[in-house]
């Protein structure tokens, strides 16, 4: 799998899961609850946050009915155009914005959706690209991302695997292999029933791609989920106050629920570390918790050893259970106490077997 950099963080199966905090349009077009949200994501210690960068009208025409979208109608609006207009992050702010997180230490995305929006935000040199999954199959925008050689985010909610495949496939045409597809359920929010985070090592089988998780289910339990079942990147919508009224705050985190995200990602990739292991913690427990071969009862120099003699118990540094059969008929080089743990030292055909092995 290609080791996918996106500012100073490398993306890739043994490298930590990068979390995006999705600010999305939570800014309401205040740039000082933009602000407040970048603090949000800095004080739980994400990765990067992320912006959605558009125009109303390079998503929907202008007469497309405010009601259609159901999840969310705005205020005395009756186009959805009008309501995209009251959620666009003025050009003006982003210079400004793109610095205040920087100064925070965290890296700052954003969704393009027009070759307008691309040359834009690469003017503010951004290291990487969402694709929303609305255009998964809008080819003229993945041509344009690809041409930028930046890292692309696909996210791919409403795909098929087919067109999940086409989409990659015509990326790498246009000569961009950073590639990361995000699984997605494109409900707002998402029932857990309707997750299907199986789909995470589909994908990365699939398509050998670092695969991550856009998450819009409510709380933190299916991002952390995803983790463990191997999403190296996850995204999840932050807002101030569910209450606020815009699309995405009614499914997005709070500022506790944002620190409980990150640490309970942190703590699930401490758990499930990497290869077969045993830990330290556990080398030393296995001499006070294993068994070993014991004298059961006191035992002369050069008495032969029989299976009445001998008791298996804890602990478990000397000679282990699965020897008893060899131990059984060898002769002691020395008088041992009850209770003894038996180690080959104790015993004369070790001096026999080293005679042999020197030729003797």
């Amino acid at each position: 799998m290609k080791v996918i950099k996106i500012g100073n963080k490398e993306i890739c199966s043994n490298k930590p899961c990068f979390i995006i905090g999705e600010i999305g349009t939570n800014h309401n077009k205040n740039k000082e609850i933009a602000k407040q949200l970048i603090d949000v994501a800095a004080d739980a210690g994400v990765d990067a946050v992320k912006f959605q960068t558009f125009r109303p009208t390079d998503i929907v025409h202008s007469e497309i009915p405010a009601n259609i979208y159901g999840h969310y109608q705005g205020e005395n609006h009756k186009y959805w155009a009008e309501i995209l207009n009251d959620l666009v992050l003025p050009e003006e702010w982003y210079s400004e914005l793109w610095d205040y997180a920087h100064k925070k230490g965290l890296i700052v995305l954003s969704t393009a959706v027009s070759s307008y929006c691309t040359e834009f935000l690469m003017t503010l040199n951004t290291p990487a690209f969402k694709v929303a999954s609305m255009d998964l199959n809008y080819f003229p925008l993945l041509e344009k991302l690809a041409k930028t050689n930046k890292p692309i985010i696909l996210s791919t909610g409403m795909g098929y695997l087919s067109e999940i495949d086409e989409a990659i496939r015509f990326i790498k045409e246009n000569g961009n292999d950073q590639i990361i597809i995000t699984h997605c359920v494109s409900n707002y929010p998402a029932k857990a029933e309707q997750l299907n985070l199986k789909q995470i090592p589909l994908l990365e089988m699939s398509f050998n791609v670092p695969v991550g998780f856009s998450d819009h289910s409510l709380g933190v339990n299916s991002s952390i989920a995803a983790v463990a079942l191997g999403a190296k990147v996850i995204e999840k919508h932050i807002t101030l106050d569910r209450k606020m009224n815009g699309p995405d705050h009614s499914f997005s985190l709070e500022p506790n629920e944002v620190k409980m995200l990150v640490n309970g990602i942190r703590e699930v990739e401490l758990a499930i570390g990497s290869n077969r292991v045993i830990s330290l913690a556990e080398t030393e427990k296995r001499e006070t918790f294993r068994r070993s071969i014991v004298t059961k009862v006191e035992i002369s120099k050069n008495e032969t050893i029989t299976k009445e003699k001998l008791q298996i118990t804890r602990p478990g540094y000397g000679i282990p259970s699965k020897f008893i059969n060899e131990v059984i008929g060898m002769k002691v080089t020395q008088n041992l106490p009850k209770n003894t743990v038996l180690e080959w030292k104790h015993f004369k055909i070790l001096k026999d077997k080293d005679s042999d092995k020197n030729g003797n």
